[in-house]
């Protein structure tokens, strides 16, 4: 685990998943090389055959890098697919050009924080969820109630990578209904707003 990565599983900006204070199983899968998405289905009508047919808007490779996916989910599932609200935590990492660096390979001032393009994360976590359905780690990717995805730049010399973390939000209102709340709005407008008539 890259120190980015450290820094971002204890920073609860960027997400639950694998924090510290956590008390569920994080399941976790990296691929290594540029994210793979998937696209839309496009519907269309063949004039010579008189048929419908679909298409699906992705890039060339995404089949290839959803079975790298799927693969490496399947180190790290639980003993059965789960069938409540489950979190999914998505982190893409892309190389920097090179003109972010000057000639001592030290960041330029100039240099952005965060890359303002790059794959589509919406596509990507479009691949990510059917893998988790193919990889047993959800019984359908329906249950997929609460997606975060960032896309970061690799520090100097680290690979291209695509993070996925999935943690259960199972939770029942029940007599906790405050604390299952909190833990999901994290003290937010909505869990006051929630709570200010119980």
């Amino acid at each position: 685990m890259s120190a980015i990565e450290t820094d971002l599983i204890g920073d609860n900006t960027y997400g639950t998943a694998g924090s510290e204070t956590s008390t569920e199983k994080v399941y976790r899968a990296t691929v290594f090389g540029p994210a793979g998405t998937q696209g839309s289905k496009r519907m269309g009508f063949n004039k010579k055959t008189g048929r419908n047919f679909s298409i699906e808007d992705s890039d060339g490779g995404h089949h290839t890098w959803r079975q790298d996916m799927i693969r490496e989910m399947l180190n790290d599932r639980p003993d059965d697919p789960f069938d409540c609200a489950v979190k999914i935590t998505m982190w893409v990492f892309v190389s920097r050009p090179k003109g972010h660096y000057n000639s001592r390979h030290e960041l330029k001032p100039t240099a952005p924080v965060l890359p303002p393009s790059g794959r589509d994360l919406d596509k990507t976590m479009r691949a990510v969820g059917d893998a988790t359905k193919h990889a047993g780690w959800v019984k359908d990717d329906a249950r997929i109630a609460w997606g975060e995805q960032r896309r970061f730049y690799c520090e100097l010399g680290e690979p291209e990578r695509t993070v996925v973390m999935m943690e259960w939000q199972g939770m029942t209102i029940g007599s906790k209904q405050k604390e299952a709340l909190k833990k999901i709005v994290d003290n937010g407008p909505l869990f006051e707003y929630a709570t200010s008539e119980a």
